[in-house]
């Protein structure tokens, strides 16, 4: 005698009275008995519903965080006896480089123990590593990440985010920026850029950012100067320089930010004239070619 069938989904753990009666051809029972039937439990795959794929950025250092899944729960809604399982994650860069990342990528729930009747939602979170991230000629850069949502049910169960669910992130090189501590730049007629003390050059320092540096010194290729003042040109007995500042972080790569010393030499007596004038500074990146926003400085002699 062979029995089979089913119970409906998700049932398990009360035992199902079975009543089994053989009966003859003509109808008589034969025999009867009564069978208990138990149901042992299946940990089930944890789910999720994917809210997006793909997300293009602008290069920059700071944290990221972009909506990724949404209905993530430790099994189907029915299976009520997966409430309490604590979720769990890891994201791989599958293409691409890992080491652009300097944290993540991971998956950041909302809750990691959501019931199958009340599911939480998870974000995708890193954050860009500027030293390793290889711009080449400012062409956009593309990685894949697949990641994985584990329950801790027995057996440990495993939804793998593969194939049409990977995340495709879209880095491009964004422009890099100049910054000074003071616009106003006040040096005295004698100061130079070639005096023994930064106390007696004229000179200021700036910090240039750029996450496009190519594998380039600094990460920028120029640092540009501009006036429409007439006096500009004859200011200057040499023209503003930039140089590294002795033992500042300017290694090649630059780890996106370098310190510089901008000097200047100025014509003697030229205070005489009592000028103060606006110039414009402009840093352009080593791979894109890409300019920063002109900053607006004025020196004061």
């Amino acid at each position: 005698l062979e029995l089979s069938g089913g119970p409906d989904w998700n049932t398990n753990g009360v035992p199902i009275l079975l009543t089994m009666t053989i009966q003859d051809s003509t109808g008589a029972e034969v025999v009867s008995r009564d069978v208990d039937l138990t149901i042992t439990p299946v940990n089930d795959v944890p789910v999720a519903t994917v809210v997006t794929t793909t997300a293009t950025i602008t290069a920059v250092q700071t944290p990221q965080s972009h909506n990724y899944l949404t209905a993530v729960a430790p099994g189907p809604a029915t299976a009520t006896d997966e409430d309490g399982q604590v979720l769990s994650q890891s994201c791989t860069v599958v293409a691409g480089s890992a080491a652009a990342f300097a944290s993540g990528p991971t998956l950041v729930f909302a809750s990691t123990t959501p019931s199958v009747t009340a599911p939480t939602t998870a974000r995708l979170e890193y954050t860009l590593n500027p030293v390793t991230v290889p711009f080449s000629s400012g062409a956009p850069l593309t990685f894949t990440i697949e990641c994985e949502v584990s329950d801790d049910g027995t057996p440990v169960q495993t939804l793998t985010l593969s194939g049409a669910n990977r995340f495709v992130l879209t880095v491009t090189a964004g422009p890099p920026t100049f910054t000074v501590a003071s616009s106003v730049l006040t040096c005295l007629e004698d100061n130079s850029a070639t005096a023994a003390t930064t106390a007696t050059q004229c000179s200021f320092t700036a910090a240039v950012t750029s996450m496009d540096d190519n594998g380039a010194n600094n990460g920028f290729s120029a640092v540009t100067f501009a006036s429409t003042d007439p006096q500009w040109g004859t200011m200057f007995s040499a023209l503003p320089s930039v140089a590294a500042l002795p033992g500042g972080p300017c290694p090649p790569g630059g780890g996106g930010v370098c310190s510089v010393d901008v000097r200047f030499t100025l014509t003697d007596n030229f205070n005489s004239q009592g000028a103060t004038i606006a110039f414009t500074v402009v840093a352009t990146a080593a791979g894109s070619g890409q300019q920063s926003a002109p900053t607006t400085m004025y020196i004061s002699v």
